[in-house]
């Protein structure tokens, strides 16, 4: 995180000294925008006041919005204009308290969070529409990617809907629960529908002894698992996002497998712990009614800083019950 912000200081000060470079607007700005992305488990280790200092620097990184047209002309368009949007959803995210209401958020938090989610809808129908005109000529290559895309709009577009409505004057941490998260259902099965048959490729690569790539600023498909082990209400699907995530050990940017399989497996348990105690009675409100399970980042804290050694023993598949 140290060395992001810094890096978002230089990108600052080459702005200032390189008007109208090129390089810095489509190259290097869009490098800092995914490493921004890829670092949200680490904010959330963090104070609500260094979450919202870091959304704030965040504004600057892209200058130059992207208008999402009817249809991508290609899927590096399509890749930016999602990464503008998951960025956007992000900075929104974390300026946000838990201990609040959406309703008392800031609020040009609200506005930034409604701008990108209305670019995520008008993303998904320019994407469909290219598949649809151009699939037919994109390598085996390009259609992974495609899939890794569809994967990231598809988790961003749940951290969107999830979002408590206005009038909802409880508490972020406890609007934002299991009931939500029912109504999607369709597309927590769709991140791992499509996260299969890249893992087989990723297993087939090692076999064939492709190196694995050691730094990407991309996201690829170990947040979006995370994501389905952390928040899906089904154990069944949990599980084998688990069992995805475990099956190929690897490391995307900031994200190790291992570790955030270790910090699922640790969410798990307390999360069983708080159920077992909602059955005892102790778990409840003044009114007598269960509280939602939430950790409150104790697991983030944990892990925050750890060791990432790649060793999967003693890291269970299955979720508590």
């Amino acid at each position: 995180m140290v060395h992001l912000q810094s890096g978002l200081r230089i990108l600052r000060d080459m702005r200032r000294s390189s008007i109208g470079n090129h390089i810095v607007e489509d190259n290097i700005a869009p490098l800092f925008m995914r490493l921004s992305i890829q670092s949200i488990i680490y904010v959330e280790a963090r104070s609500t006041h260094d979450k919202t200092a870091f959304a704030r620097k965040l504004m600057d990184v892209s200058r130059e919005e992207i208008v999402i047209s009817e249809e991508f002309e290609s899927l590096e368009e399509a890749r930016n204009a999602l990464d503008q949007a998951a960025d956007g959803l992000f900075r929104a995210f974390y300026m946000w308290d838990e201990d609040l209401p959406v309703a008392l958020q800031p609020t040009d938090s609200l506005a930034i969070f409604d701008k990108y989610t209305s670019q995520l809808s008008l993303w998904s129908l320019a994407f469909e529409k290219f598949m649809i005109s151009k699939s037919k000529d994109l390598t085996s290559r390009e259609v992974q990617g495609a899939a890794l895309l569809k994967i990231h709009h598809t988790t961003a577009k749940i951290m969107a809907g999830v979002r408590p409505d206005m009038s909802d004057m409880r508490a972020l941490f406890e609007a934002l629960n299991a009931e939500k998260f029912l109504e999607y259902l369709d597309d927590f099965q769709i991140v791992i529908n499509l996260s299969r048959p890249l893992i087989a490729t990723a297993e087939q690569d090692a076999k064939n002894g492709k190196p694995p790539l050691t730094f990407s600023s991309d996201v690829g498909l170990i947040g979006p698992l995370y994501y389905v082990c952390i928040n899906c209400p089904i154990v069944s699907i949990r599980t084998t996002a688990m069992e995805l995530l475990l099956r190929c050990p690897r490391r995307e940017g900031m994200w190790n497998s291992v570790l955030i399989a270790q910090m699922i497996q640790q969410h798990w348990e307390l999360e069983a712990r708080h159920k077992e105690a909602q059955e005892m009675g102790l778990e409840v409100d003044e009114f007598g009614f269960p509280v939602p399970f939430n950790d409150r980042g104790s697991v983030h804290f944990a892990f925050f800083g750890r060791p990432t050694e790649m060793n999967t023993s003693g890291v269970s598949h299955f979720a508590p019950p």
